[in-house]
């Protein structure tokens, strides 16, 4: 390419480069042409294949100018479009063509012209063109020619060509301003060039949810918790850099200051050397950094593939150290924020990465494409949608990219058996290696592949320009080698590893040596890997024998065996020595066979096994003779465990036959074992999978009490896809079911409700008419009368099971039946819904019309006639009879919308209909006290009057008589909200409301309030349902006395005076004046007047004591109000009742008594008050009116009397533990702890009796922590204590934990740590889950070496092999500065039982991630110690024998390789 056209592509994006270079190209012919017509054709499919055109077109024939913009070079995809453009113009009866012109941007190689000039010859020849009919201009030409007519700067846009100048100025003159942004994207190309769309097409660019993910968290504000890094991780091939590159390109569309690094591209040992690579001088860091913030503008830092420096691709740690140096670097700047990207297995266990898997450190993880987002890419290259297990492989981007590159519809069946990645490889190589006979495109990749493992690095300087000049074009044309700034790599990695082995296998390489040599590393398992599977379509025989001497030698790790040993049981079909290998060796060595059992993921080796009646050994263990009890059932389970595995990793490949098999004979819980594997079939496409389906897992009915159907709907989902009606009528079976188990409107429990979520995604119409159907049928079983009130005549009805959702309140889940069919209406198409309309418009059912009407006001304008007919039905049927529910709302709003738009006769009709609007509602018929029949007019209108407030108050006021009507109801009325319906005309749940409204009563005056508290008295009650009476009538009066309570402080102290006014509304005018915080001297005048009232009721006698909290405190406090709180606490009648004894300190504040006394003791602040406050508590605790709720408070309140007097505070605690009620006692212990230190040789006497209360041995701390105070010396009450069991001891972890680390020192007390040592010989499941939880709670990393000694013990015992994960945990914290003692305590840890998944102490990757963790830290010092890499290997072999272990061990190998 011409260095000049690169302005384009740096200042624009792809296509838009492309856009602006026709347009160059439409400028030139312009002048090149000033007296012809030259235009542009705007992008279409027919377009014709013309980008420019000279002529007038139809009327004479034209040039034709052709534009490709060709950024990646001419290769046989390009030369395929310069094909197809030239087919289409001369091909076309459209128009005749004169002349046909290439334009491009690219400068032709020698190999490049040579096919121009064949292509261009053949064409002539076939079509009998003359010689200078088709033409070539090439960048140089192009751009000669805009220079030669002055076209250049324009073109280019002047300031673009004054960049380019200044930036060259500086590399000679070094005296310029640099040009940040022009720097920033001449320096990220590199990121630039990264694919972002598959194959060729460039339409198949997917904007991924990660792109917005992180573009917002560039532009908010960091967390204050967190730094200005974000981590974006994913596994290899997922699209990391395809994402990274749509961030960067969406940032400088926002004009951001963005540098995109591909840390891949550049291997550095230090940031100044970064810093010349990047800038070349021209720019720092720093100055990079003072540029923007002295402009107040972000610095965004994109750095991709960091995760290449790290040691599973790079044997130099100076290269990672250089990026985590910019890292720590850029993090102090505010303004900058930095995202990174890597591998989620180097992020978790690279010992310099691993420091971003920190909770400070944003994470967004990377997804696989979603199933519809592989159909459209392979829409786009018209490939069929394959099977599910190379869907599920396609998912990775960079799979999909090599699937659609090697597809070929006459090898489809072939293809179609692609099932790893290998086998994609096989194919690339088979298409763009093989067939080049006359390039030495293996040999140089060989090299390449060499050189790369000898230098580890995934990217080498290009040296082989001489030798291998044709093959590097090819290989770069085909994107299977990238070269920038010199370097080559191969466009993935996996790529490498694939080449790697083919290499080795091709040079008889000795993979049990390499292996050897490579110290068994685990780094060398994805070679392994890759070498076994090409060794074995190689040479079976030398495979087979490899693999074998692997097995049965002792030289070899359990990791490699383990890994040989999986990959054998995923070959789908195994030969018979594979197979002779299995009987021989696999099965005669349990861990052997542990492994490969679990590995079979192939039917070949099931038939196999079924052959050999190993799965029938297997369900048919018998008992041995002397084995114990125990061990029969461990063996029993194994086996059975190894049949469930072989099954149901296998069973969605051939269903029918595993099913027909295991039919065939019995077993134990037979039934129960098939039901189990048919939910785990995936492909329900073979119909005589129906009835096993309705065998094994039948629905059950939900409405006679059976179980819920959970799996039933799991699989029906499956079943959809194949068969439509079947699963159909199977749900319409469910939901009839379901509507049949309840007897109000409830909606669809989970399952059911996501089974329909699915098909209406799947199948919306389809579903629609089903759903619909059913629901036709319940109404129409289910109907009853749209109005309660019998005298209204209407045909409208309503269903009693499908209810309207806006008038019920109670559901037992997410949609029911009329929520999916109301949502498929409100979106469906017009033509849809006008047939919908025209039948169902005289239906009476009203839930149907109410959707109906929600959809005609979606678009009201054009509905209109609709509207107007459907109003006009429903008037004859007396809609407007009723109450006023929601659908009288949606009528409301819909004419209120349509209004406007009625002709003169259409509004008669409305407000016709509005004016004569009459309800059985509007009048209320009672009898009084005395038998009277009365009638109340008070709602009547209300319902007129909401339609006609309802509609547009400009065109209300044009209809005299309307708006005469309005004025009168609203007079009566006020403001009623017309957009809320008034009542509903079904069953309402509500709470009880005040006897006049809130409304209604901040329109009052005092006057009116007083009238008001004399009409609802303590006598009143209401006549009407759900309205309430005196007490929600006063509580209205102190929320508005709140709001305003210097207007109302005159008016409740004149309540006083007025008999007739009840007590409840000055305690409520009081409790306003409160709640409003109003002057506490003027509230205290009043409240001492409240006091003197014969206030009997209990409940306002606390509320009364509550009261005192305000003056409490503003410290008001007198006299005359503690002597109340006593004179109340001490002669109070009754003795209350305790309503709640299972929460007594609840019960004591909302007692009369108790709230008395609470509040009386937190006036301890005023010296003054001490001795009242003393002596009632003392009188008090003697009474017997005093009950325990009261004794609890007093206790969990006592402290506060400690700053009057200690000893006289003791006293009481002495006498109110004086007792062997262990609830009392339970509360003491708080208060015990108080008085301990002081008191500690007056208490035996409380230590024996909370000595002989098991109920609070878990709380009794102060038994402990005397000890741990240096009170308990000799330790006897300790010991005496510890002596009582288990409930102690967990007590003595406790509050060994609450003192282990002295939060103002950080210093271990060691005491407390003798504590926790001493109970490690405990077993119970408990004492594991306290000692657990305390290594979360309070061991930190810097405290490591501290507690070792500690740890090693504990990592020895029962409780950490029974709770191991906090602990496990932790050392991963720990492991990068302590690798060496980690490992050593990690030795010690017992992994053999299986961890429950319901149990606290569940574990489950966590020591996988330990030990990996531990091993790249070992393997990553530049002095290696090999004994201790040696033992981390040899703790991981351990593992893999255990199979709980080996499932997550491989997934996070399988994310290394």
């Amino acid at each position: 390419m011409n260095k000049d056209w690169l302005v384009l592509v740096q200042k624009f994006d792809e296509a838009s480069a492309r856009t602006k270079f026709e347009n160059i190209c439409e400028g030139l012919f312009r002048k090149l042409n000033p007296q012809r017509t030259v235009r542009t054709v705007r992008v279409n499919q027919g377009d014709g294949g013309i980008d420019v055109f000279i002529g007038e077109v139809g009327e004479e024939p034209i040039d034709v100018i052709q534009c490709k913009f060709f950024i990646n070079g001419v290769d046989d995809s390009q030369k395929k479009q310069i094909r197809e453009s030239f087919n289409k113009v001369i091909e076309s009866n459209e128009f005749e063509t004169k002349s046909w012109t290439l334009c491009i941007i690219n400068i032709l190689d020698l190999q490049q012209n040579k096919w121009w000039s064949s292509w261009k010859k053949k064409n002539e020849e076939i079509y009998q063109l003359p010689s200078n009919f088709i033409s070539l201009k090439d960048g140089n030409e192009l751009i000669d020619l805009l220079k030669e007519h002055s076209l250049y700067n324009t073109s280019f846009e002047l300031e673009d060509s004054l960049k380019i100048k200044e930036i060259h100025d500086v590399l000679v003159k070094g005296d310029l301003q640099i040009d940040i942004e022009s720097t920033l994207k001449n320096t990220s190309y590199a990121l630039l060039q990264v694919k972002n769309y598959i194959e060729d097409k460039t339409n198949t660019h997917i904007t991924r949810n990660e792109v917005i993910s992180v573009y917002n968290w560039i532009i908010q504000d960091v967390p204050i918790n967190q730094k200005n890094v974000l981590v974006l991780k994913g596994e290899k091939g997922l699209g990391k850099s395809a994402i990274l590159k749509d961030v960067y390109e969406k940032l400088c569309l926002e004009k951001y200051n963005v540098l995109g690094l591909k840390a891949d591209k550049f291997y550095c040992k230090s940031i100044i050397e970064l810093e010349i690579k990047l800038f070349d001088k021209l720019l720092s860091f720093d100055k990079l950094i003072k540029e923007t913030a002295g402009k107040g503008e972000k610095l965004i830092v994109l750095i991709d593939q960091i995760d290449a420096m790290s040691l599973t691709l790079s044997s130099s740690r100076e290269y990672i150290e250089t990026y985590n140096k910019l890292i720590s670097k850029l993090q102090e700047y505010h303004n900058v924020r930095i995202v990174i990207s890597s591998r989620s297995y180097d992020l978790k266990y690279d010992a310099e990465l691993s420091i971003y898997n920190s909770d400070i450190y944003k994470k967004i993880s990377v997804n696989l494409f979603s199933d519809e987002e592989v159909k459209s890419i392979l829409n786009a290259f018209n490939i069929k949608f394959p099977p599910d297990k190379v869907l599920q492989l396609l998912k990775t981007p960079n799979h999909l990219d090599i699937y659609c590159r090697i597809y070929d519809r006459n090898s489809r069946h072939e293809i179609d058996l692609i099932f790893t990645l290998k086998d994609l490889y096989d194919h690339l190589w088979k298409k763009y290696i093989s067939p080049q006979k006359g390039l030495k495109l293996k040999e140089l990749i060989y090299k390449v592949v060499q050189r790369m493992y000898k230098e580890q690095r995934i990217s080498v300087g290009n040296i082989y320009e001489d030798d291998y000049y044709s093959e590097l074009g090819y290989l770069n044309s085909n994107n299977i080698l990238i070269e920038y700034d010199k370097e080559i790599q191969f466009f993935h990695q996996t790529f490498y590893e694939y080449s790697f082995a083919k290499n080795f296998v091709d040079n008889n390489g000795n993979l049990e040596a390499y292996i050897i040599d490579n110290e068994q590393s685990l780094y060398v398992r994805s070679t392994t890997k890759m070498i076994v599977e090409y060794l074995r379509e190689f040479d079976i025989q030398k495979y087979t024998n490899t693999i074998k001497n692997i097995l049965i030698s002792d030289k070899y790790r359990f990791h490699i065996k383990s890994l040989i040993i999986s990959l054998l049981g995923g070959i789908k079909n195994p030969c018979e020595l594979e197979k002779k290998l299995a009987l021989e060796i696999l099965f005669k060595n349990d861990d052997y066979e542990n492994v490969f059992i679990s590995s079979i993921h192939s039917f070949g080796w099931v038939q196999f096994l079924i052959s050999e009646n190993i799965p029938s050994i297997y369900f048919n263990i018998t008992k041995r003779n002397a084995e114990r009890d125990e061990e029969y059932k461990f063996r029993k389970r194994k086996y059975s465990d190894y049949n469930w595995s072989i099954f149901v990793n296998n069973i969605d490949e051939n269903p029918i036959s595993i099913i027909n098999y295991l039919e065939s004979f019995n077993f134990e819980n037979k039934e129960v074992f098939i039901a189990n594997l048919l939910h785990f079939v995936n492909n329900w496409r073979d119909p005589s999978l129906i009835p096993y389906f309705e065998k094994y897992i039948p629905f059950q009915k939900e409405s006679e009490g059976k179980r819920d159907n959970h799996y039933f709907y799991e699989a029906l989902k499956k079943i959809f896809p194949h068969d439509r009606d079947y699963a159909y009528k199977m749900l319409e079976i469910s939901i009839i079911d379901f509507y049949g188990k309840f007897e109000y409107n409830y909606k669809f429990e989970h399952s059911l409700n996501e089974i329909v979520k699915d098909f209406c995604r799947i199948a919306p119409s389809e579903s629609f008419k089903c759903l619909f159907s059913i629901y036709k049928e319940i109404v129409d079983e289910t109907k009853i009368p749209y109005f309660y009130y019998g005298k209204i005549e209407s045909p409208l009805y309503r269903s009693s099971k499908i209810n309207d959702k806006d008038i019920h309140q109670i559901y037992s889940g997410e949609n029911g039946l009329e929520d999916y069919l109301e949502e498929f209406i409100l979106n469906s198409n017009t033509t849809f819904f006008l047939e919908f309309y025209q039948s169902y418009k005289n239906s009476d059912d009203t839930l149907l019309l109410k959707i109906v009407i929600k959809k005609l006001d979606s678009n009201y304008s054009f509905y209109k006639n609709e509207i107007l007919e459907l109003i006009e039905i429903l008037t004859y049927k007396n809609i407007f009879g009723g109450s006023d529910d929601d659908l009288q709302l949606q009528l409301r709003i819909l004419i209120s919308n349509v209004y406007k738009l009625l002709e003169k006769e259409e509004r008669e009709l409305i407000d016709n209909i509005l004016l004569d609007l009459r309800t059985t509602y509007d009048y209320w018929i009672w009898k009084d006290e005395n038998g009277k029949r009365r009638i109340s007019l008070n709602e009547f209108g209300k319902k007129k009057y909401l339609f006609i407030k309802a509609l547009p108050f400009d065109e209300l006021i044009k209809n005299r008589l309307l708006f005469k009507t309005y004025k009168e109801l609203d007079r009566k009325f006020g403001d009623l909200n017309p957009r809320i319906a008034a009542d509903t005309s079904g069953t309402i749940w509500s709470s009880v409301s005040p006897p006049l409204s809130e409304s209604a009563c901040r329109k009052m005056s005092l006057k009116h309030w007083k009238k008001s508290m004399i009409k609802y008295n303590e006598n009143y009650e209401s006549d009407r349902w759900t309205f309430g009476n005196i007490e929600e009538h006063s509580k209205v009066f102190q929320k508005i006395v709140k709001e305003n309570p210097s207007k109302f402080y005159d008016f409740v102290e004149s309540l006083f005076n007025d008999k007739q006014i009840s007590e409840r509304y000055i305690l409520r005018g009081i409790g306003g004046l409160i709640d409003g915080n109003y002057n506490p001297n003027k509230v205290k005048k009043l409240f001492k007047q409240l006091i003197t009232l014969d206030i009997n009721n209990s409940y306002y006698g606390s509320v009364v004591n509550r009261y005192i909290e305000y003056f409490i405190e503003n410290k008001n406090i007198d006299k005359d109000i503690v002597l109340y709180l006593s004179d109340l606490a001490l002669n109070y009648p009754n003795k209350e009742k305790e309503h709640n004894p299972n929460y007594p300190l609840h019960d004591a504040v909302n007692s009369v008594v108790g709230s008395a006394v609470s509040e009386l003791i937190h006036c301890f602040y005023n010296k003054e008050f001490e001795e009242i406050i003393f002596s009632t508590i003392e009188k008090l605790i003697e009474k017997p009116t005093c009950n325990d709720s009261v004794k609890i408070m007093l206790l969990n309140d006592l402290a506060h009397l400690n700053r009057l007097d200690v000893n006289r505070a003791f006293r009481i605690f002495e006498e109110l533990t004086n007792t062997t009620d262990h609830k009392i006692l339970k509360h003491s212990i708080n208060p015990s702890q108080y008085f301990n230190n002081r008191f500690h040789n007056k208490m035996d006497g409380y230590f024996k009796r909370v000595l002989e209360c098991p109920e609070i041995y878990k709380q009794n701390y102060v038994l402990i922590s005397s000890w741990l105070l240096g009170l308990d010396n000799e330790k006897k009450l300790y010991y005496k204590f510890i002596e009582k069991g288990k409930d102690a001891k967990l007590c003595a972890i406790d509050v060994a934990e609450e003192f282990l680390i002295d939060e103002d020192t950080g210093l271990i007390n060691l005491k407390a740590l003798e504590i926790l040592s001493e109970f490690l010989s405990e077993t119970d499941k408990e004492f594991a889950g306290e000692y657990s939880c305390v290594i979360l709670r309070k061991f930190k990393p810097e405290n490591f070496q501290h507690f070792f000694p500690f740890l090693n013990e504990y990592s020895k015992t029962v409780l950490c092999r029974k709770d191991p994960r906090y602990f496990l945990q932790y050392l991963s914290t720990c492991s990068k500065n302590y690798p060496e003692k980690c490992l050593e305590l990690l030795q010690n840890i017992d992994f053999r039982d299986k961890p429950d998944i319901q149990d606290s102490g569940y574990y489950d990757k966590e020591p996988i991630q330990l030990i990996l963790a531990i091993y790249s830290k070992l393997v990553s010092e530049i002095i290696k110690n090999k004994t201790l890499i040696n033992q981390s290997l040899d703790i991981f072999d351990g593992m893999l024998k255990h199979r709980h272990l080996r499932n997550n061990a491989n997934q996070a190998i399988e994310t290394l390789k």
